[in-house]
């Protein structure tokens, strides 16, 4: 009788030896595991909602420099205003923005910001100065508030058209924070683009 393969499992070993597909590092998995996979978004809605993105991205870009732009006259700039408004509602606006930002970052795989930040913050040991304190975040231009999940993170999230009840409609120019209440984290995420 021949010796078993090391690439095929004995009948009786609990684990199984598996090699990453992209690093080539292997592991060992229980037997019969099975990985779950995520179900793809079909490529279409990829490209619909950054295509969604970008458009509204750069029609901004262009309405504030029609604004900006002193070498037409007040008629004419004024006609190119109400156009790419126009154009801006019928793609949906601000909430077709954030609704293909929201469908994007939870169907396609992409990371949230919040991800990102707590694992920063951790690298860092940035953390609360005593027990049971937790540090305050202030997330701004929020989809949603994902930090709600971290016990020791304190996130008022805010944003000008929230699309959930746990973030605060607000705009963060006129924001009012309480005497002794600062923040300990402010995010930023994608808000640069519409300042």
């Amino acid at each position: 009788m021949a010796a078993p393969c090391k690439d095929f499992p004995s009948e009786n070993a609990t684990s199984v030896e598996t090699t990453h597909r992209k690093t080539g590092k292997s592991k060992s998995v229980p037997k019969g595991h099975i990985k779950k996979k995520k179900k793809p978004c079909p490529v279409t809605e990829v490209r619909v909602d950054r295509s969604v993105i970008s458009k509204l991205h750069v029609l901004n870009k262009e309405l504030e420099a029609v604004r900006r732009d002193q070498s037409l006259s007040q008629g004419t700039r004024q006609a190119r205003v109400n156009q790419l408004e126009a154009q801006i509602q019928k793609m949906g606006g601000l909430d077709a923005y954030q609704a293909a930002s929201k469908h994007g970052a939870c169907c396609h795989g992409n990371t949230t910001t919040s991800n990102w930040v707590v694992k920063q913050l951790k690298m860092f040991k940035v953390k609360p100065d005593g027990v049971g304190q937790r540090l305050r975040l202030l997330d701004v231009g929020a989809l949603d508030n994902h930090y709600h999940k971290h016990s020791w993170l304190d996130c008022t999230a805010i944003d000008l058209n929230p699309q959930t009840d746990r973030v605060i409609r607000a705009d963060f120019f006129d924001y009012k924070v309480e005497e002794g209440s600062d923040y300990d984290v402010v995010v930023l995420s994608l808000v640069i683009n519409f300042v």
